[in-house]
């Protein structure tokens, strides 16, 4: 398929019947001479028929130009060292940098692309030829070099073979089916070594929303889940038709009622002989208030804005104690943080219960004046 090879079509051929040059593409060997006449193609002209064919044309062009990008990359990955600073001593590459500057993709990105790139060109060479005969998409040769990256090369070329036959009739979500059973198949061992690991990581989180609602997951072996799934069907299948919920919600609540019924079940297990109990606590979300525009105002010339209200702050703060010199701290509250009825008062001896202000230790000793020296006498005299 897709393997016919006819000359390049004139431009006098390409005007007079542009729906039979739309058919030819799409079934002719994607190149430089069918994207020359593809952009002579105008869809307004074309049939419906004709535009399917410009399509497929179209796709077949992509891949082929994806697999001349395949090898660019695979040849950069391979020379390395051409892309090393010389003045850099390290002798480190940046092959990747590269990539992902010429691309405007993250390193991360540009990284996994050279990766795919050299496993089609070194690895999985047939995908890469289909590829670029537009029998597959990008898409298709990135899934099967994901899916044979941990497996060595004699089981990868193994996985290809068997895949390929069927890959250019295959949609992307086939296409991967069939690469997970063709790896299940030539690797049993590490089919088994991974579900032993998987299985260690079932669990069920449970998380809360804003609105009231809470989001359940869970990471369940295969079997399990069907249980559940079949469970919460059954419970779902005898259904009134006056029931105006939808399919969604009845699941949801048939797993409710799963839970429930779990919970009064005598035989439960019971902690410090007390029956398990659901507290919910329900927060309700305040809608934001709107923003107050900001009054612009002529700044004075000295400087200070009037477009915003100045910050009041509070006022200090003393507290007295026995045998010691009275200590200054200083509140961050502001005013209008606190309500209009509750005006800052003086805090005596810190017996105010709303701010929790700490006592100073009975053990620090106290600060004795400093006497004045000479110099501030002789200021002060001068001010007198």
């Amino acid at each position: 398929m897709f393997e016919v090879e006819a000359p390049p079509l004139s431009v006098a051929e390409i005007a007079d019947d542009p729906d039979q040059t739309a058919a030819c593409l799409a079934g002719d060997r994607p190149g430089p001479d069918a994207v020359a006449a593809i952009s002579m193609l105008d869809p307004a002209t074309l049939s419906h028929a004709g535009r399917i064919d410009l399509l497929v044309a179209l796709e077949r062009q992509q891949a082929w130009l994806a697999a001349r990008q395949q090898r660019v990359l695979a040849a950069m990955a391979d020379h390395a060292d051409s892309a090393a600073d010389p003045l850099d001593r390290t002798g480190t590459s940046w092959v990747r940098e590269d990539v992902a500057c010429a691309l405007r993709l993250s390193a991360l990105t540009a990284q996994s692309r050279l990766h795919t790139a050299t496993d089609l060109a070194h690895r999985l060479p047939r995908t890469l030829r289909m590829l670029d005969h537009g029998a597959i998409t990008y898409l298709h040769a990135r899934a099967l070099t994901d899916a044979v990256t941990a497996l060595d090369p004699k089981t990868a070329t193994e996985v290809e073979t068997r895949v390929l036959a069927k890959a250019s009739e295959q949609t992307l979500a086939n296409f991967k089916a069939s690469v997970r059973r063709a790896v299940a198949t030539t690797t049993p061992a590490t089919i088994a070594a991974q579900r032993e690991h998987a299985m260690t990581e079932r669990r069920v989180c449970l998380s809360a929303r804003e609105d009231g609602m809470s989001e359940l997951w869970a990471l369940l072996p295969a079997e399990g889940a069907a249980a559940v799934m079949t469970a919460v069907d059954a419970l779902t299948s005898a259904t009134p038709a006056s029931d105006t919920r939808t399919a969604d919600q009845r699941r949801a609540d048939a797993l409710v009622d799963l839970a429930i019924t779990a919970l009064h079940d005598p035989l439960l297990p019971k902690a410090h002989r007390m029956r398990p109990a659901v507290q919910v606590t329900h927060r309700p979300v305040h809608p934001a208030r709107p923003r107050q525009p900001i009054r612009r105002t002529h700044r004075p010339r000295t400087g200070a804005c009037l477009g915003r209200p100045p910050t009041r702050r509070r006022p200090h703060r003393h507290l007295a104690t026995t045998g010691h010199r009275p200590h200054r701290q200083v509140a961050r509250l502001r005013h209008h943080h606190l309500p209009p009825t509750r005006r800052p008062h003086p805090i005596r001896d810190g017996k105010r219960s709303d701010l929790h202000l700490p006592r100073l230790s009975q053990t620090r000793p106290p600060l004795r004046p400093r006497p004045p020296t000479t110099r501030i006498n002789r200021r002060f005299d001068q001010r007198r």
